[in-house]
């Protein structure tokens, strides 16, 4: 059963514009090589994006994967959660020993100064 209610950590980089890569630092203690990175834009979810994670421990959401539009100039919030690959459930993380099941982040109007946007908590 899904939570009904996010308890996010606020990752404080804020991005400007659209730029074509989120770069996802996923939990340390996630047990599986794949996962499913959630993607919200102002509370509303956009998609389920599949993926294997890398040696370092990232993932990369391409902006074409997500909705045309979703990552745009006019800037928004946005929250990711990590989902088990297997289960569907939301994977909790701790961060100086609290726990979350999300992580927001704000996109600021402007035209993008880098291509890729690292997320990067653990």
């Amino acid at each position: 059963m899904q939570k009904c209610c996010k308890n996010s950590f606020a990752f404080c980089e804020d991005f400007i514009g659209c730029p074509t890569a989120l770069i996802i630092k996923v939990p340390s203690g996630y047990p599986l090589e794949d996962i499913i990175i959630r993607v919200y834009k102002d509370g509303k979810v956009a998609s389920d994006i599949g993926t294997t994670i890398d040696e370092g421990g990232f993932v990369t959401v391409y902006s074409v994967d997500l909705p045309d539009g979703f990552i745009n100039p006019f800037g928004a919030t946005y929250s990711i959660q990590f989902i088990l690959f297997t289960s569907g459930s939301v994977y909790e993380f701790m961060v100086d020993g609290s726990v979350y099941d999300a992580i927001d982040f704000i996109g600021m109007p402007g035209d993008a100064l880098a291509e890729e946007f690292f997320i990067d908590i653990f």
